[in-house]
């Protein structure tokens, strides 16, 4: 029977349909009359004989349309069938995924560096202050932010001040953060990277300094933090 379904598509349909069919049926089957309810569990143990008599396509496509017809004839309708569906199967989905973290597995992530050096939180770099490490580029940046490594890089495009805008942050994370030179503005998206130090203090800003046009101002290399799965059964 398993070998039967993964050869044949047919079968792997006819399978589906079937517990389909069933599940409507046992939903309401306080609904439905006695004469209803024999006529469409007859027509699903017509399938059931065909797939486990190992029965040709033609038979079984023939038996499907028969419980497809049964289905339709007694089986009341659902409105809005197509939401329910995806309601159903989100809400199993996040029960499931909710027992996980609860009784077997939690993730979490570390975001700052409270706890180091037993974990890791977010660390961050200024390559200002290192003349002789350049930023890397092409594959090799991209290897590296699939390591949790990226950059900050700003370089003035105007002479004027710098204007810092306060992050946007959600929860205890800093998110996003905005910097004006001249008027022109510059929106930086960074890991959570919370406690003490701020964008300013890691880059070394200072709020209303004046800048020149091709001036780095940030060159930063900020690491993610430890990633670790909580054993919530032991």
């Amino acid at each position: 029977m398993i070998i039967q379904w993964f050869c044949s598509k047919t079968v792997r349909h006819a399978t589906a349909m079937r517990k389909h069919v069933q599940k409507i049926l046992n939903h309401q089957r306080d609904i439905l009359s006695p004469q209803a309810i024999s006529a469409v569990q007859a027509a699903i143990a017509d399938l059931q004989k065909s797939i486990a008599e190992k029965e040709d396509r033609e038979a079984l496509e023939k038996q499907m349309e028969k419980l497809e017809a049964a289905a339709n004839k007694w089986l009341k309708p659902y409105p809005n069938a197509a939401w329910r569906e995806n309601v159903e199967v989100l809400l199993v989905a996040l029960t499931v995924a909710m027992g996980i973290r609860t009784f077997f597995l939690q993730p979490f992530k570390i975001p700052t560096g409270s706890m180091q050096p037993t974990l890791f939180g977010v660390t961050s770099e200024n390559l200002l202050h290192e003349p002789n490490v350049s930023i890397p580029t092409g594959w090799q940046r991209v290897r590296e932010w699939f390591e949790g490594i990226s950059y900050l890089q700003l370089t003035a495009e105007d002479d004027g001040q710098l204007l810092i805008e306060p992050p946007l942050r959600l929860l205890i994370f800093n998110i996003k953060q905005t910097i004006y030179i001249g008027g022109t503005s510059h929106t930086f998206w960074f890991p959570p990277d919370y406690g003490s130090m701020t964008l300013e203090q890691r880059a070394s800003l200072m709020q209303r300094q004046m800048v020149h046009r091709g001036e780095e101002i940030i060159g930063m290399k900020v690491q993610a933090g430890d990633h670790l799965f909580v054993d919530r059964l032991t």
